[in-house]
């Protein structure tokens, strides 16, 4: 992302809008057979983690694949790994 959206109302407002639209489809997704097959392999204790950079969270919507944020300094870690922020 350019600096330049800051600096420009009209990039800004599209940026803005662009966001807002990907935090309705996100909200209003499913997770798919394989975040499914994921958990499965969790459940199963044969993952050993999930380091993910999705935005739209559907894996946390998993009980095996819960995570906690921020992460503690010391283990035990969650099966998933968040490497960026959410929507």
């Amino acid at each position: 992302l350019s600096e330049a959206v800051y600096h420009n109302n009209a990039r800004l407002e599209a940026f803005h809008e662009f966001l807002r639209e990907a935090c309705v489809q996100a909200s209003a997704s499913n997770p798919t057979p394989f975040h499914y097959w994921v958990n499965a392999l969790a459940r199963d204790r044969r993952l050993v983690r999930l380091y993910t950079q999705n935005i739209d969270g559907l894996e946390l919507r998993l009980p095996y694949l819960f995570t906690q944020t921020p992460l503690t300094t010391s283990g035990p870690w969650p099966n998933t790994i968040q490497l960026h922020g959410t929507l």
